[in-house]
């Protein structure tokens, strides 16, 4: 006989973090294509790599999200 407990819900600030770094993601992708910002443009198509590993952050983060219900 085996007592398999349910796994808790995630803690509040999870679900905040992964959807911050969507907001942060989108902001940081918005600023390079559509503005002039000299420390962003220095970066050049690095930008993409960036937006691209906190992309990948955060869907990790979605992915490993665990609600209430």
């Amino acid at each position: 006989m085996s007592t398999s407990r349910a796994p808790r819900p995630s803690p509040p600030w999870h679900g905040a973090l992964f959807t911050a770094a969507l907001f942060v993601d989108a902001g940081w992708l918005l600023t390079y294509t559509l503005l002039s910002v000299r420390p962003i443009e220095a970066l050049g198509a690095w930008n993409y790599l960036g937006v691209l590993v906190l992309l990948l952050a955060a869907s990790l983060g979605a992915a490993t999200w665990r609600g209430a219900g």
